[in-house]
Formats: structure tokens, C-alpha cells, sequence
């Protein structure tokens, strides 16, 4: 399934979360069918701090920001790279020199990407057929992957909309493991599709 997402110490946010909050809010407003990765830095440092974004609303999941001052307007940043990505609501996550993303494909397969943080090449993709449709009175937010991935720094755990839990090996995007909710339980897939937000504590990882 492989074509082609190093940790380091997650006490303080890298600058770069300010263009991602800026992505977010323009392809949650506009719903675009084609979006784009925008990574930034402030252009009075030169070189954005190091640190970890490790899962949904960071490394403590309450979203707070602990480096440098946030700037008052875009303007203070540079476009340093951006990449294509497809349609879906997870936010990406930043391990080490890593970028990773989620999508739905076309409206068929739920892909995985890593690029290198600094440069946005893309390192590797994995994908797997995932997608499904939702309600017709929820269509309007679109039948997309919904759960943002998350990392222990070797791996990254992926729930797609099937009720299916990936791991990939972060640094080639190998398949470790996989769990089938619906087969395994004989539950019927979600309505709506999955959506989870994943916390690792100590070598458990617990689902929401």
C-alpha cells in the first residue's frame, strides 16, 4: 500500500502552528475540493523553533501554545512550502522533521502522507479503501476522513471512517498493524463515520 508520514522533546510549539490554524479555518470555511498544506515561519527569527505538534490539539490536547509570541497578522509570514492534499477534516501533525496529513482520495481510499517539515517533499504515502457515504441531511459536510492522526514518534495511529485503527511506521509509512473495529465486534459502521481522537499513555493507546 506503500507508494513513497523523529521526534523530539514536546515542550513548546513551533511558529509553524499559526499557518496551520490558518489552513484549517480555510478549508473548514470554504470546503474546498482541493486543498493546499501551508508551512510558514516568522520572518524576524529566520528559522521557526523545533517541537512537536503530536496529535489533536497538541502535545497536552488542550490546543495551548507554549513558544514564541504569536505575530498580530499573516503578514509577518513567509511561505516556506505547500503541498496538494484532497478532501478531509483531520488537522496535520508535526514529529520531529515530519509533516503528516489525511485525506479521502477521490471519494475512495483514505490516504496517509508524510512530507520532510522543512522542505515539503513528500517522504511516503500509504492508502487503503475507506471511504463511505454519510446521510443525505449531513452530505453537506461532505463524506470525508474526519479523525486527526497521531504519533508516539515511531509510529502514527490513523482511525479511518470505517471504524478501522491503522499504524504505520513513521518513517517509512510500513503497515505495523491494523484493527477492524466493525468485524472484530460485529458492530455496524458508523452513521457518520469514525471519528476519534487517540491518546497514547505509556504503551496503551486509548481511543474517544
Amino acid at each position: 500500500m506503500m507508494s513513497q508520514s523523529d521526534s523530539c522533546d514536546a515542550t513548546s510549539i513551533s511558529p509553524t502552528r499559526v499557518a496551520f490554524q490558518f489552513f484549517r479555518k480555510i478549508s473548514t470555511s470554504l470546503r474546498s475540493f482541493f486543498t493546499a498544506l501551508v508551512v510558514t515561519s516568522f520572518l524576524s527569527g529566520g528559522v521557526a523553533a523545533i517541537a512537536d505538534w503530536p496529535q489533536w490539539r497538541g502535545p497536552d490536547r488542550d490546543g495551548s501554545f507554549n513558544g514564541p509570541e504569536w505575530p498580530k497578522s499573516l503578514s509577518s509570514l513567509t511561505l516556506k512550502w505547500k503541498q496538494p492534499i484532497d478532501d478531509g477534516y483531520p488537522g496535520p501533525i508535526i514529529s520531529g522533521s515530519k509533516v503528516i496529513t489525511v485525506e479521502t482520495l477521490r471519494k475512495s481510499n483514505e490516504v496517509v502522507r508524510c512530507f520532510d517539515r522543512k522542505t515539503g517533499e513528500q517522504i511516503w504515502s500509504a492508502q487503503w479503501e475507506g471511504a463511505m457515504r454519510v446521510p443525505f441531511f449531513a452530505a453537506r459536510n461532505g463524506s470525508w476522513v474526519r479523525s486527526t492522526p497521531a504519533t508516539d514518534g515511531k509510529s502514527v495511529f490513523v482511525a479511518g471512517m470505517r471504524d478501522v485503527l491503522v499504524s504505520l511506521d513513521l518513517n517509512n509509512g510500513t503497515e505495523n498493524w491494523r484493527v477492524d473495529f466493525v468485524q472484530r465486534f460485529e458492530t455496524p459502521i458508523p452513521s457518520f463515520g469514525k471519528l476519534s481522537r487517540h491518546v497514547q499513555i505509556k504503551n496503551l493507546l486509548q481511543l474517544f
